[in-house]
């Protein structure tokens, strides 16, 4: 390799893109830098009026500390882009950024203040004062739709009032499109009615998770220490940038008094997924819960999302074998028999020790139901 130029100001241009179609926008790119941090840097860009010549037509697409890998400081000397204000942009090297730039590493945007422009063209803008390193580079970029629905799943108790916080975070936290959301209650630090309706389902999730005391929740599998405000938005972004590589098709058919749920997963990427001795979830949740009967007396007014059932059992289907590229993998239909929610959550989960990471979720808010209304104090779930 050789270094940069002596003050250089370059930048690479894209094609125009068309996001009147887009739902969840995202923009993904491998880069790696070896520059003085602060001095040099490269930047992403986006124009949408067509006059590409104006520095001042060009708008830095996100922040410092936003999207995964996505800047590394602002007020960048050389201002890459020949930005109006902030300066942003990925800079450093490997030594300054504690190793990051020892490999390519992948960053990652949502575009979602993108969606409906007709005409949006884009520009990483590098800018270089002298010749003393090597520079920015790129590679593999992915400008299309985000693929992966993220599981949060929640464990409160109704007897305590210092839930209550977490409990609304939960309820009104996220875009519904990419999140399934599940309830479970615990029999801790209190008694709780919605626990005491299928406490072998409730006791099992939290016991799968090693959970011992409430409230807390699990984002994919995973959890920080701490309270949920303080990092489930910045975990969840992260997360939700991260590309699946399954897709979930789930179906439910009623047929006669029942409902058969069928799962297919296919692999998407390019590369083997290793899935044998994953399991799938089938959860039964009811998405709305308001009879104060089941709210308990510490001051929550909705419950939202709350298991009611896990099928066939709480520890769901096994799939056998890991996915070639391109595979798919049809599970054994699971027979719904008794109507106890109105909604239907699936997702692909490893089991083993401490890794609990979901390769992919979703819902289906809207099912066909069985016909038989059982209590959930008359069923037994295994």
């Amino acid at each position: 390799t050789t270094n940069s130029n002596v003050n250089e100001s370059s930048w690479v241009l894209s094609r125009c893109f068309d996001f009147t179609q887009s739902a969840k926008p995202v923009f993904s790119v491998d880069i790696w830098s070896n520059t003085p941090r602060g001095v040099d840097g490269a930047v992403l860009q986006y124009n949408e009026n067509g006059n590409i010549e104006n520095d001042a037509n060009w708008i830095v697409v996100g922040t410092v500390g936003s999207g995964v890998n996505w800047y590394d400081d602002q007020g960048i000397s050389n201002s890459p882009g020949n930005q109006l204000s902030g300066d942003l942009g990925w800079t450093g090297d490997a030594s300054s950024s504690g190793g990051k730039y020892s490999n390519y590493q992948k960053a990652i945007f949502k575009l979602d203040n993108l969606i409906g422009k007709p005409k949006v063209v884009f520009r990483i803008a590098f800018a270089s004062s002298q010749a003393s390193k090597d520079g920015f580079a790129f590679d593999n970029i992915f400008i299309g739709e985000r693929s992966r629905v993220v599981l949060i799943e929640n464990f409160t108790n109704s007897s305590t009032a210092s839930a209550n916080v977490h409990n609304d975070l939960y309820r009104t936290f996220g875009n519904s499109a990419e999140i399934v959301k599940v309830q479970y209650h615990t029999p801790f630090p209190g008694n709780d009615p919605l626990n005491a309706l299928n406490t072998q389902m409730n006791n099992a999730r939290a016991a799968f998770y090693g959970i011992t005391s409430a409230p807390t929740a699990r984002v994919d599998g995973d959890f920080v220490n701490g309270n949920l405000i303080n990092w489930l938005p910045k975990y969840y972004d992260d997360r939700v940038l991260t590309p699946s590589l399954i897709k979930l098709d789930v179906t439910a058919v009623k047929t006669g008094s029942t409902v058969k749920i069928s799962t297919t997963i296919t692999n998407n990427s390019g590369q083997s997924v290793p899935l044998a001795g994953v399991h799938i979830f089938t959860t039964v949740v009811e998405k709305s819960i308001v009879s104060a009967s089941l709210l308990g007396n510490s001051g929550n007014s909705e419950f939202v999302y709350v298991a009611k059932q896990m099928l066939p059992s709480s520890t769901g289907l096994i799939i056998p074998n890991n996915l070639a590229a391109g595979q798919s993998y049809t599970a054994p239909d699971v027979i719904w028999e008794n109507n106890t929610g109105d909604a239907i959550a699936v997702s692909v989960q490893s089991v083993e020790g401490n890794n609990k990471n979901v390769f992919q979720s979703t819902i289906i808010s809207n099912p066909p139901q069985p016909d038989v209304v059982t209590g959930l104090g008359d069923l037994l779930v295994a």
